[in-house]
């Protein structure tokens, strides 16, 4: 005979926030955060003993022994007094273990994790309704090994949740009970909107109910949403399941790989901001700057494609936990710790999750003196590269640095790449190399800072000497470690904007030292656009745009890189979505607004009219233009030859921009004549246009100067036809059908022109 099961005295709500009940439904109030996060550890395994001594270092680490065994004494007995008289029939504790006792405790997440395969799909939904967007032990943030433990029982009770749903729906699907498959699969969609599995049961249901139309409505919005969210399309899952076509077959299970074989798909690891468990705020920026640190080093050192920070730090406490970060960066891996900094004692845990499992893969604990914190990367660079099966070891090999030293590196970087911080952030580099001579990553980052400085705002006597530093650094740098491609982009700046060889030279040096550096592959992406290479220009920005997904930059220069191949519909879908994913961003306007003033579709332009970002120097042009523009024809002639006059007389030279616009005011001979008056010398400083922007006249909006010969004149100024000619590198636009012969033309220029001096 089967022994009746006594009932449950306590009844916990583990998922939102804590909530706890007797045998009868009467609320409990548990005050201390501590009391009810040691019930909420012991119910979440209700079999499981838990020793004191792992209590007290869950909840109490940062505490002598003595201090966490009273404050846990303390607990228990606030437990004890809230249950009342259940509390001997609910929680078992000895001189060395707690415990629940068995049966005695339910819980919502156990009764998740409980439902079988004989549990009503539509009780399964109810359930996920009720559960709505709760994660588990939302209100009990302590950080710390609690806060660790509690963040990897969120992702395995999210499995757990998932992988009972895809069972579910895999039968009813199986059973053709497709009423039940659609409203199993919207209550977890309502959860998880971004989950394909679910998605394609879904659209196969509604197709096979007949009802296509309610199919192709969840197709066009999940379309949308994944554009907008993640700047992906459908996959293939999704896809045929709308053309009703059967997923395609399981693989055939193949024979176990030798353990030091390659992987079978190439890992990309995302490695997250590390979580800063010190009683300090400003020990943020430290904490960020160890897990940085860890990803330059695997980017440089090991075979792993790492993506950029500017996109993996974007996630930070609960946003680490969702799914959708492995859809929204592309991610394979990520790595995520924690650091906790007492003095000069660090204490950094650190774990590899794979993305698709969520199993952890490897995980470890450092304790060491803040000098040892090379030594201490270095481990975990080597670990994950372990844990991701690598064939590549660590090669740096970094000096210890004193820990006020590394503060000021740290710093320095979080400054990097910021314009109007680039005096500070080079002054706290300058610091560190001349304290720690043998640190690699210091003179990268000071040669780049340097040569943003030279380029950009050291006047013409102090050039040559900026010039200097910046080759040294650069030269110091790679001398310390041959794999960096960031000195090699320094030194590309220093180049005057006609010698495109010699940039680019150093620029695919670079892409080939650092094939997985965002910042190198954009560098070299705008370099290709600027001769002409479109084509090849959105691939490369492409790609940086895979290691970099949160980057609105590289995602709006790829989508200009569209307009200009001519797929105007399709970049502007592109624009659209950059605009939905980052509405806060206005200067992301400028160019689509640029664009479409240029072709006058002022239905779209009106779109991007935005002035929120009007200090921008780019979107105040695009601006600028856009309303000259919308002026009356001979208006906007007479303001646009008063401009030009005006810039030959002050210094002799005339921005890009502005023969586009003349030329899309019908000046096409007024612009010709400008470019004969105009001074296109090669200097240091920018061309007229500004970094790079030689790309804009290859573009959408300037067909017809590229219709007319006489284009190739402006060409040959630039010393773009030197470079095509001699390189045979020739840009997307030799081919088109000009009523010329491009290349011919461009080799007549070069005769006859006189050869450029490539002045620096």
């Amino acid at each position: 005979m089967e022994l009746e099961r006594p009932s449950p005295a306590l009844s916990l709500r583990l998922l939102g926030s804590f909530g706890c009940a007797d045998a009868s439904g009467r609320p409990l109030t548990l005050t201390g955060r501590r009391a009810r996060a040691i019930l909420a550890y012991l119910a979440i395994d209700p079999h499981h003993t838990a020793t004191r001594d792992k209590l007290c270092g869950l909840f109490w680490a940062d505490r002598s022994e003595a201090q966490a065994r009273s404050s846990l004494r303390q607990c228990l007995l606030e437990l004890r007094t809230a249950l009342g008289s259940a509390a001997g029939s609910v929680l078992t504790a000895t001189r060395s273990e707690v415990a629940l006792v068995p049966g005695a405790v339910r819980s919502d997440v156990g009764k998740l994790a409980g439902a079988s395969g004989t549990t009503a799909p539509s009780e399964i939904a109810s359930a996920l309704d009720a559960l709505g967007a709760d994660g588990l032990l939302d209100d009990l943030e302590l950080g710390g090994p609690f806060g660790e433990w509690r963040d990897q029982e969120r992702a395995r009770f999210e499995r757990m949740l998932a992988g009972q749903v895809a069972m579910r729906l895999d039968g009813l699907a199986e059973a053709q009970a497709w009423s039940e498959v659609v409203a199993l699969a919207e209550a977890w969609l309502r959860r998880n909107p971004l989950d394909e599995a679910a998605i394609a049961h879904a659209l196969r249901a509604e197709q096979a109910m007949g009802a296509s139309a309610a199919a192709r409505r969840r197709y066009d919005m999940v379309r949308k949403l994944l554009w907008s969210e993640l700047a992906i399309h459908p996959g293939a899952t999704i896809e045929q399941a709308m053309a009703m076509r059967p997923a395609p077959p399981a693989p055939e299970p193949q024979p176990a790989k030798p353990a030091r074989a390659e992987p079978a798909s190439e890992p990309v690891l995302a490695v997250l901001a590390f979580d800063n468990l010190s009683v300090d705020p400003e020990m943020d920026f430290f904490s960020e700057g160890v897990a940085e640190e860890i990803l330059h080093l695997l980017a440089r050192s090991t075979g792993i494609k790492v993506l950029a920070r500017s996109s993996s730090f974007v996630f930070r406490g609960r946003d680490k936990l969702t799914g959708i970060i492995s859809s929204r960066l592309g991610a394979t891996h990520l790595l995520d710790g924690t650091v906790r900094r007492n003095g000069d004692r660090l204490r950094v845990s650190a774990a590899l999750v794979d993305c698709a499992t969520q199993v952890t893969l490897w995980s470890d604990q450092y304790n060491r003196e803040l000098p040892d914190v090379f030594a201490l990367q270095d481990d975990i660079a080597a670990a994950v590269a372990r844990g991701l099966e690598g064939v590549f070891k660590v090669r740096r090999q970094a000096p210890a640095l004193a820990p006020a030293v590394y503060d000021r590196y740290l710093r320095a970087r979080s400054l990097a790449g910021a314009p109007t911080d680039n005096a500070q952030c080079a002054a706290l580099l300058e610091g560190v190399v001349a304290e720690a001579p043998g640190f690699a990553p210091a003179w990268a980052s000071l040669a780049m800072a340097w040569a943003i400085a030279a380029r950009w705002t050291a006047g013409t006597d102090a050039f040559e000497a900026a010039r200097g530093e910046v080759i040294a650094a650069a030269e110091r740098s790679i001398a310390l470690d041959p794999q960096a491609g960031l000195p090699l982009v320094a030194l590309s700046l220093l180049e005057a904007e006609h010698t495109y060889a010699i940039r680019e030279g150093l620029l695919i040096r670079a892409a080939a030292a650092s094939p997985h550096d965002a910042e190198v592959l954009k560098h070299l992406g705008d370099f290709e656009g600027s001769v002409g290479r479109i084509a090849a220009s959105r691939e490369t920005t492409l790609r940086a745009a895979a290691l970099d997904p949160m980057n609105p930059l590289l995602a709006t220069n790829a989508a200009i890189a569209l307009s200009d191949m001519g797929a105007i519909d399709e970049a502007f879908a592109e624009f659209d979505a950059i605009a939905e994913r980052w509405p806060d961003v206005a200067w992301i306007n400028a160019g689509p607004l640029m664009i479409a003033a240029m072709l006058r579709d002022w239905d779209r332009a009106e779109r991007f009219f935005d002035r929120r970002g009007s200090n921008n120097e780019y979107l105040k042009r695009a601006l600028s233009t856009a309303e000259l523009l919308l002026l009356p024809l001979d208006t906007a002639r007479a303001r646009l030859l008063g401009i030009v006059e005006r810039n030959l007389a002050n210094h002799g030279m005339i921005e890009l921009g502005l023969l586009i616009t003349m030329s899309a005011c019908g000046l096409l001979d007024g612009a010709f004549d400008a470019v004969a008056r105009a001074d296109f010398g090669a200097k240091r400083g920018r061309m007229p246009g500004g970094l790079y922007l030689t790309a804009i006249i290859f573009g959408a909006t300037n067909k017809a100067m590229r219709a007319d010969p006489r284009f190739l004149g402006l060409c040959s100024r630039l010393g773009l036809c030197h470079y095509w000619t001699a390189t045979g590198n020739w840009p997307d636009c030799a081919d088109e059908p000009l009523g010329y012969d491009f290349r011919v033309e461009a080799a007549r220029t070069v005769v006859s022109a006189p050869k450029m001096e490539m002045q620096p």
